[in-house]
């Protein structure tokens, strides 16, 4: 994958919100990238933080 990628971005960003200490600091961090890019790009990166999520605990979004 490129480096310089939308996409690569998009999933080093999902696990920094990932390595953040609290489900607090997290929905905090999410509300700020609302607040600064709007819905959509949390939306987005919501999808991402959950896949990155899936991959680290291999649950391939099985709930």
């Amino acid at each position: 994958m490129d480096k310089e990628s939308d996409q690569w971005r998009m999933e080093c960003e999902a696990r920094y919100v990932l390595q953040l200490h609290g489900l607090q600091r997290r929905r905090d961090y999410l509300a700020l990238v609302e607040r600064r890019r709007g819905a959509a790009a949390r939306g987005e990166l919501e999808l991402v933080v959950k896949r990155e999520w899936d991959k680290m605990n291999g649950t391939k979004g099985r709930r």
